[in-house]
């Protein structure tokens, strides 16, 4: 007579009757991880959306009214560059030419408004717009040195 081992079939038993429940869990997760990237879509969509609704009626979708005020900040920047272009003006008769950006923002900080050296290069190409100066050639350490353009002398 044969002998039964019952902890093998007792597993053995578990094993089928978890099979099923096995089966069932893949598919519950398989469906969240479907589910899961359609979300990410639809939620990408929506964000799409809400931004052309957002441009196309402001008003609409509880975007901020723009305030009385809205701009300042750029109208501030706007002003100093102004008051700052005024003082290169000013000094430009008093530079040896051809002079360069770093000679320019030596003569504005001895007038008493340092500028930094972006802000001499922006300078310069609004001068350079506006037809007060001209390019000359490149000096020495290859800057490019400027000249003061007079009309009728």
């Amino acid at each position: 007579m044969e002998q039964r081992d019952w902890a093998k079939e007792a597993d053995e038993r578990l094993r089928a009757i978890a099979e099923p429940v096995r089966l069932e869990l893949r598919e519950i997760e398989a469906r969240l991880t479907t589910l899961s990237v359609e979300a990410g879509e639809l939620h990408s969509a929506r964000k799409r959306l809400k931004a052309v609704l957002d441009r196309i009626e402001p008003s609409q979708n509880g975007a901020k009214p723009k305030s009385k005020h809205g701009g300042s900040s750029q109208k501030r920047v706007e002003g100093q560059f102004r008051r700052k272009l005024d003082l290169a003006r000013n000094v430009l008769d008093g530079l040896e030419e051809p002079f360069t950006a770093s000679s320019l923002m030596r003569a504005m900080q001895a007038e008493g408004t340092g500028v930094a050296q972006d802000m001499a290069r922006r300078l310069i190409e609004a001068l350079l717009g506006e037809g007060q100066i001209r390019s000359d050639r490149k000096v020495r350490g290859g800057s490019m040195g400027y000249c003061v353009v007079r009309f009728g002398s």
